[in-house]
């Protein structure tokens, strides 16, 4: 008799941690993001960047761009390109001193580049063309690697995604531009 309630109670909270997990499944992905993106801000912060809200009708930009680079073993990156109403653009190249996957360290890089129309407008078309819009972030982690985080402000509109380490798609291509376009000297090895 010991043994059957033994075994009836563990039913119970067997069938009562499938159905929290089953009613939490929807949840779930809305949590993730918003973790996501409160975790995102508190890192973007060491760059000593204004947080980068949602709520975006009071930025005077007309579109803006940046791409988030924290690597385990190397400085965190943040880059910035901000276009304004006359099509005129400014990339911001930020560098933290630490490493992404530790202590990020101080600010040892901050520069301002003008950017020409024709940047600007590969730019766009490169986060068209990858579907961007469609991208939302992933939290697929690892141990060793690097997270890659897009935030874009387009048309009165807000998107942010991001993915780990990823080899191909949407947030590694728009992020590999804006890397070319900083100008930032990397080995083959401090890309991942």
């Amino acid at each position: 008799m010991f043994k059957s309630k033994k075994k009836k109670l563990f039913a119970i909270i067997l069938t009562s941690v499938i159905l929290i997990i089953g009613a939490g499944y929807f949840c779930f992905k809305v949590a993730v993001n918003k973790i996501g993106y409160s975790f995102y801000l508190k890192k973007v912060a060491i760059f000593s960047d204004p947080n980068f809200v949602p709520d975006i009708k009071n930025l005077q930009a007309k579109e803006v761009y940046r791409f988030y680079w924290s690597r385990t073993f190397h400085h965190p990156v943040l880059i910035t390109v901000i276009v304004n109403n006359d099509e005129q653009g400014v990339l911001n190249l930020r560098v933290t001193g630490g490493a992404g996957g530790y202590e990020p360290g101080k600010l040892i890089e901050n520069k301002d580049t003008y950017i020409k129309a024709e940047e600007i407008h590969n730019l766009r078309e490169i986060v068209n063309s990858n579907q961007f819009w469609k991208q939302r972030i992933t939290r697929d982690f690892g141990l060793d690697g690097a997270s890659w985080t897009i935030e874009v402000k387009y048309k009165n509109k807000y998107y942010f995604g991001g993915q780990w380490s990823p080899k191909s798609g949407s947030i590694r291509n728009i992020g590999m531009y804006m890397i070319n376009m900083s100008g930032l000297n990397l080995a083959p090895n401090e890309v991942y």
